[in-house]
C-alpha cells in the first residue's frame, strides 16, 4: 500500500468516528485533535492571502495530524490563477469562489462534519448555493466607522447626504462600493446595471462632494487626526481601529452593507483532497475559528466561537459589528455586473477627479399641422425668458432640413444631474406665470401633437462632455 493510500485510510477511519460521535449536535463543539493517531507525514500547499490565518494554526494542525503546511501567499487574483494548480487547500473572497467555481473540487461533507456549527444564515448563499465548493470561514460588512466626539453615529447611510452634516467623510476608493452606498440608500440593489439608478446614486453624492474625501489608504490617520469625522470602512479594519480607541464606533446601515466572506475550498487537481478537507476541518472549530477571528478582526463562521475567544473583543463585535437578520437580508454581496462595470469605474472616476459628463435631454416637439411657426414664436418671445429665470440650460434648436417630417421642433437642454433636472423642470412646469403665459397661446388649440423627450450621456469619446 502507498504513502498516500495509507493516509487516507487511516483519515477516512478516524473521520467516520467522528461522524459517528456527532450525530448528534451539541451546543459546543469539541476540541480535541483532529486525530488522535499520528498519520505518516505528508504536505499540504495552502493558496492565502496575506495575513489571513495565524501561522501557529499551522503548526497545531502539524503537531495534531504529522501533516505538515506550506503556505503560498497571493497578492492579486493574476497570482492566485498562475499558483492555483500547485494548491490542495484555498483561502479566498466569496467573490473567487463565484469566479472559480469550475475549477473547484465538490466537497465530501462527511470528511467536514464541524460545517453544522457554521451559522445557519452563512450557508447557501448565491456564490455557492449548496455549498458544493466552499464553506466560509470569516466574514463581515462594509460600514461607517464614527469618531463620537465630532459626530453622532447613525446607523443610516442617510448620514453622508444630510446637509447639516458638519463632520467631513471618507470613503474608500472603491466604485462599487463607493457608489454604492447611493444605491442602498435609495433602495435600490448593491449590484445595479440600471444607468438611471447609478447616476441618480452619483447625483447624491454630486451634492455633497465638497465634504467627501475619497481615499482608501489614509482613512484611519484622517479619522483619528480628526480631519473626518466619518469613514466608509471594511469591519476587520474598523475593528482593528476602534480596539486602540474609545471614541470609535461602527455601525451598520439598517438599509443594508455589502458583506464579505474568507471561504475555504479544494482546487480540481489537489493531490491530498481527503487530507486538504481535514485541514478545513480543523479551519472550523470553534477555539480554531475564535484564532482566526482574533488574528483578522473578522466575525467568525462559527457562533460558539465568541465563547472561545477574549471577551473584549468578543462584546467588541457585539457593539454593532453584527448586522441583525433584517440587516442582513438588505446586505448583498458584491457581484460581477458584466457590462455595467465600466459605468461604475466612469462614474466615479468623474466624482474624484471633481469633474463629471453633463446630461442633455432631447427634447422633441411634434407641432400641429400650421403651428410651428406660433411654437417658435413662443420660444423665443416667451419660454426663453421662464428658463433664463429658472436657470435652465439649452444648448440649441433645430428643424429637419431632410428627412421624414419637417413639422418637428428638435432641442438638447444640459443639466448637471438628474437630480437638478427633475427639482427646475419641476418648479418651471409648475410655474402659474408660465401655465398662464402657456394658455394665451394656445387658445386656439394646443400647438403640439405629441412631445417626446429622450435623456442622453455622452459616450468616454464624445467631444461634448
Amino acid at each position: 500500500m502507498g504513502k498516500c493510500a495509507f493516509i487516507l485510510c487511516v483519515l477516512a477511519g478516524a473521520l467516520i468516528c467522528a461522524a459517528c460521535d456527532s450525530a448528534t449536535p451539541t451546543v459546543q463543539q469539541s476540541t480535541q485533535s483532529t486525530n488522535s493517531s499520528p498519520l505518516t507525514p505528508t504536505t499540504l500547499h495552502v493558496l492565502i492571502p496575506p495575513n489571513a490565518l495565524d501561522p501557529n494554526l499551522y503548526d497545531m494542525f502539524t503537531r495534531e495530524t504529522q501533516i505538515q503546511i506550506v503556505e503560498q501567499p497571493y497578492r492579486s487574483d493574476a497570482e492566485l490563477h498562475e499558483q492555483l494548480a500547485q494548491a490542495d487547500l484555498l483561502i479566498t473572497t466569496e467573490r473567487n469562489i463565484s469566479a472559480l467555481r469550475e475549477q473547484l473540487a465538490p466537497l465530501n461533507a462527511a470528511n467536514i462534519p464541524n460545517f453544522q456549527y457554521v451559522e445557519a444564515r452563512l450557508k447557501h448563499l448565491a456564490f455557492d448555493a449548496d455549498n458544493r465548493v466552499s464553506v466560509p470561514l470569516v466574514w463581515g460588512t462594509v460600514g461607517l466607522l464614527f469618531r463620537t466626539d465630532l459626530a453622532k453615529a447613525d446607523a443610516s447611510w442617510a448620514v453622508l447626504w444630510n446637509a447639516q452634516r458638519a463632520a467631513k467623510v471618507a470613503l474608500l476608493d472603491d466604485p462599487r462600493l463607493g457608489i454604492g452606498t447611493g444605491l442602498k440608500w435609495l433602495g435600490f440593489s448593491l449590484n445595479s446595471t440600471s444607468q438611471l439608478e447609478l447616476m441618480r446614486a452619483r447625483d447624491l453624492m454630486l451634492k455633497q462632494h465638497g465634504t467627501i474625501r475619497i481615499d482608501s489608504a489614509a482613512w484611519s490617520d484622517a479619522l483619528l487626526t480628526g480631519e473626518v469625522g466619518i469613514a466608509q470602512a471594511r469591519s476587520d479594519d474598523a475593528a482593528f481601529a476602534q480596539s486602540a480607541s474609545a471614541n470609535l464606533r461602527y455601525v451598520i446601515p439598517r438599509e443594508g452593507a455589502p458583506l464579505w466572506m474568507m471561504c475555504i475550498a479544494v482546487p480540481n487537481n489537489s493531490a491530498h483532497q481527503a487530507l486538504a478537507e481535514a485541514l478545513a476541518n480543523f479551519l472550523l472549530r470553534a477555539d480554531i475559528v475564535a484564532q482566526v477571528s482574533t488574528y483578522t478582526y473578522s466575525l467568525p463562521s462559527v457562533p460558539d466561537a465568541y465563547h472561545k475567544m477574549d471577551a473584549n473583543l468578543a462584546n467588541l463585535y457585539r457593539s454593532g459589528y453584527i448586522p441583525d437578520d433584517e440587516t442582513f437580508k438588505r446586505s448583498e454581496f458584491v457581484t460581477d455586473v458584466g457590462t455595467a462595470h465600466a459605468e461604475y469605474d466612469r462614474l466615479w472616476s468623474e466624482l474624484k477627479n471633481r469633474r463629471w459628463s453633463m446630461l442633455y435631454e432631447l427634447r422633441i416637439y411634434h407641432a400641429t399641422p400650421g403651428k410651428l411657426s406660433a411654437l417658435h414664436n413662443r420660444f423665443e418671445t416667451i419660454t426663453l425668458k421662464f428658463w433664463q429665470q429658472y436657470g435652465i440650460r439649452p444648448v440649441g434648436f433645430w428643424t429637419t432640413v431632410i428627412g421624414e417630417s419637417n413639422n418637428d421642433l428638435y432641442y438638447l437642454l444640459a443639466w448637471e444631474s438628474l437630480a437638478e433636472r427633475e427639482r427646475t423642470w419641476t418648479a418651471f412646469a409648475t410655474d402659474p406665470e408660465w401655465i398662464k403665459a402657456r394658455g394665451e397661446t394656445e387658445k386656439d388649440g394646443s400647438l403640439t401633437t405629441q412631445i417626446t423627450n429622450l435623456i442622453l450621456t455622452p459616450t468616454r469619446y464624445s467631444a461634448m462632455q
